[in-house]
């Protein structure tokens, strides 16, 4: 785990998934309602509402990769779209995953697109911390 996110929530990797977590609806419980929620919340009050929100586009987009289907994004296209409008993050970085999920593309072209954000918003966001 980063030493940034330690100091938000020193937490084991261990203590990350919850021992009896049987199903992906029992994972993405304890992620979205669960201390997933309670890690966002405190790294939004310890480096602001951007940071956190960054935190649960992540978490949220990487959820996708596992849920999507052609036709049925669990609503987590209009989660992106809200939350990075919301940040002013550059259309051009995340408009990707937003379009591919519109045109009911496949998995694997969703799965790309979510990399490709990952790293251009990381690119990015280094570049402005410069």
């Amino acid at each position: 785990m980063s030493p940034v996110l330690m100091s938000v929530v020193p937490l084991t990797l261990d203590a990350m998934m919850p021992a009896n977590a049987a199903t992906y609806a029992d994972v993405i419980h304890y992620l979205i309602k669960g201390d997933g929620a309670d890690i966002g919340s405190a790294i939004a009050g310890k480096f602001g509402n951007e940071a956190g929100t960054l935190f649960e586009v992540a978490l949220k987009s990487n959820l996708l990769i596992l849920l999507y289907q052609p036709g049925d994004d669990q609503g987590i296209g209009e989660v992106i779209k809200s939350r990075m409008s919301e940040i002013g993050l550059p259309e051009n970085l995340w408009m990707g995953v937003v379009t591919a999920i519109g045109k009911q593309a496949p998995e694997n072209d969703v799965k790309d697109a979510v990399f490709k954000m990952h790293d251009e918003v990381a690119a990015y966001l280094g570049q402005q911390a410069q």
